[in-house]
């Protein structure tokens, strides 16, 4: 994958690597805007730079701010925004999105790296505007040099002076920190600013802008590649002449000291993996100074145009084209190929997609051309860290067609029968949420394996344990059963909905023919040929429609589970809370003795509440297949769980859809009676009123079926006293 990751760079740049193309390659993007939560609310916040302006004549910091990218240009090119300096290397960034380095380490570290002139210059405005505490070798700029209140600064003075009178390094660090929070809130208050409206920080001295000087630049280019190549600096146990592995050009400079690059290709932490043990790793993987550049300038180029999120992890999508493509957009391509990875990670992004084929038409023809890689990752904001999760190889892009298409046969099937239930219908972020993995710190989970083994094999066609998925999908209905906390999984989401959209994701996996383990065994007993006529055609329709039901056993729990459903439903009527009914199911795992105990106890409930009459042959037929197999029982015990709860779901949906049918008939019946007494020559205005606020609340995204109900009600007494 290096090799596609390097192309990329070359394909950024068209093989043009002066240092200036260089540097605006490594500038990275600023977003124009940033969502934040608050309250629980999300907000858009238009993004900011501040610009502190060393003024040398009045001897004040001037604070002034624009909008990222003003005027049309590029913040990011424009300041010279490359990224902190990390590891052993001096926070020297003149422009940062770190405040605390600027009002501290950067103009006192450039100092010591520039000419005499600029020197001079530099040297004082810290002598000017910076206290320094010499034995610590410690700097912070003067608040008194701010345009504060007297008010602000008199707060600030009491920390000033525990700086003044520090006696130890350690006091000084903390001194310091305090010190720079303040002047920040209010260098920030007094532009009607916060930290969440501010990207990033540059410096000015007297109006000029340091990131824009010759000599900055130099010290960019020297620290981020120049001196990696350099025999005697400090790389050079990393530096050799010899073959870089991956352009394999001979005699060339090369080093094995990955510092400069995000993604991290090999390990260089552990000693073990170093050739000879010498913790140099300069015979395992060389890289010369045209190849690193550019790896530096595609990983900028991935972070800012080839990341998307699948599911709850964040993902470079990374293509690497077999044959080198002549005239290549790479923007435009990556447009195209995020888009594509979209619209299968996401149902919302399908329709964009499609809109968008027009344009990509050049690209859909050149699939044969390339193949993509998916790059799981870990990089939690503000942090240097960044750990690979997973790679996924060589993708075809036909495969993300099939994918497509199995997502919208799934699609086209919910719309038809199940009233467009968006949780039915199934996308890589879906599964993220059928899936149990525990949150942790700072957006990261623990057990997220499972789900990218599952993405895996979507990906990459291959075979995935039908048994592995009934465990997470058991897993999953008990943590929203026991509101269990601290996972992916929203504990009060709908119980019914849920199940039924596990139902719905097997069918996909089946669909795309990566479903290993799922036994379809049929019983020969004669007395289960005519059961077709004992069930009403829903429950033989959801059969057909989810594929996974031709195995007896199957159908018996779902049945079982079915009825359960009925039962639970007939004591909500008579306002017994919670369906006891459920606590006959073991969510744990159930044998083929507790479920014959569980029949017995359904046909009982049936008598209880007086359902049996309206569902004797739906319990015959459960007898029927159940009496035929369940001395062979096939089924794991968290499968009899799982298929039970889906008859369940199942009951309790069909149940409700029939609730909302009939309120839909209802209103039909209402404009028809209406519209009848219209043309008879009644006012009937009121209810014409009362007749399109119930369709609006039917209709409409806040539907209210009590609501509705009671207005149809109303129009029924109106009706009657027209009559």
């Amino acid at each position: 994958m290096i090799e596609a990751i390097r192309n990329i760079g070359e394909y950024v740049v068209k093989g043009n690597l002066s240092n200036k193309i260089f540097l605006e390659g490594i500038c990275k993007k600023i977003p124009e805007e940033r969502k934040i939560k608050k309250n629980n609310k999300e907000e858009i916040l238009k993004q900011y730079i501040i610009l502190l302006n060393f003024n040398t004549k009045n001897k004040k910091v001037e604070i002034d701010f624009e909008k990222v990218n003003a005027g049309g240009k590029d913040s990011g090119k424009e300041y010279l925004w490359v990224g902190n300096f990390k590891g052993n290397k001096p926070a020297i960034n003149i422009t940062s999105d770190r405040i605390d380095n600027i009002l501290t380490n950067s103009l006192p570290l450039m100092r010591d790296r520039v000419d005499k002139k600029l020197k001079d210059r530099i040297e004082a405005v810290i002598t000017e505007f910076f206290i320094k505490k010499d034995y610590a070798n410690k700097y912070v700029v003067n608040p008194n040099k701010f345009d504060f209140s007297d008010e602000t600064l008199k707060n600030i003075k009491e920390i000033k002076n525990k700086l003044i009178n520090s006696n130890t390094k350690e006091e000084v660090e903390e001194t310091i920190k305090n010190l720079t929070r303040e002047i920040t809130k209010n260098l920030l208050y007094a532009k009607d600013l916060d930290s969440n409206k501010v990207s990033l920080y540059t410096i000015k001295i007297d109006n000029n802008l340091i990131c824009q000087r010759e000599e900055y630049i130099n010290i960019i280019i020297n620290l981020k590649i120049d001196m990696l190549f350099n025999e005697n600096g400090d790389y050079k146990d990393n530096f050799q002449k010899g073959i870089c592995l991956i352009c394999g050009k001979e005699g060339k400079s090369t080093t094995s000291n990955t510092t400069n690059l995000e993604f991290k290709f090999y390990n260089s932490d552990k000693l073990g993996f170093s050739s000879n043990l010498d913790g140099r790793f300069t015979k395992n993987y060389n890289i010369c100074k045209e190849c690193y550049q550019y790896l530096m300038i595609a990983e900028n180029f991935i972070e800012g145009n080839l990341r998307t999120r699948v599911g709850g992890l964040d993902t470079y999508v990374i293509p690497h084209f077999i044959l080198k493509a002549d005239k290549l957009d790479i923007n435009e391509f990556s447009k195209y190929i995020i888009s594509s990875t979209k619209s299968i990670a996401n149902i919302k992004s399908v329709e964009e997609f499609q809109k968008n084929l027009g344009r990509f038409i050049n690209y859909e023809a050149e699939k044969n051309n390339y193949i993509i890689n998916f790059l799981f990752y870990y990089h939690p904001g503000g942090s240097s860290e960044f750990k690979i999760l997973k790679l996924i190889k060589d993708v075809p892009p036909s495969r993300l067609d099939f994918i497509r298409d199995k997502k919208e046969d799934i699609s086209n099937l919910v719309d038809k029968n199940y009233g467009g239930e968006r949780d039915f219908k199934i996308d890589l972020e879906q599964i993220w949420f059928c899936v149990p993995i525990k949150k942790g710190e700072k957006r990261s989970y623990s057990g997220f394996s499972r789900y990218l083994d599952i993405i895996d094999a979507i990906l990459s066609n291959i075979i995935i344990d039908y048994n592995f998925l009934i465990d997470q999908f058991t897993e999953v209905i008990r943590i929203i059963k026991f509101k269990r906390k601290g996972y992916n999984i929203w504990s009060r989401q709908d119980f019914i909905n849920k199940i039924l959209q596990l139902n719905f994701l097997l069918l996909f996996f089946k669909k795309l023919n990566i479903l290993g383990g799922l036994n379809m065994n049929g019983i020969s007993n004669a007395n289960v040929k005519g059961i077709g006529d004992l069930l009403p055609e829903e429950i033989l329709g959801y059969w057909r429609d989810m594929e996974i039901y031709s195995d007896e056993c199957r159908k018996v729990l779902f049945l079982i589970g079915y009825l359960v459903g009925v039962i639970g439903n007939a004591q909500s009527a008579k306002d017994i809370k919670n369906k006891p009914i459920l606590n006959k199911i073991n969510f744990q795992g159930m044998g083929a003795e507790k479920l014959v105990r569980l029949a017995n106890d359904v046909l009982e409930k049936l008598r209880q509440y007086d359902k049996l009459q309206y569902n004797e042959n739906i319990y015959t037929a459960l007898k029927l297949l159940m009496d035929g197999d369940i001395i062979q029982w096939r089924l794991s015990n968290q499968e009899n769980v799982f298929y039970v709860l889906s008859g369940y779901a199942f009951s309790n949906y069909s149940g409700w859809q029939r609730y909302v049918n009939g309120i839909e008939e209802k209103m039909k019946q209402k404009d028809n009676e209406i519209q009848e007494a219209k043309i008879s020559g009644k006012n009937l205005t009121e209810q014409e009123l009362l007749l399109n606020e119930a369709k609006k609340l039917f209709y409409g995204e806040g539907k209210d079926y009590k609501r509705i109900n009671e207005i149809l009600k109303n129009i029924k007494k109106i009706n009657k006293e027209v009559e």
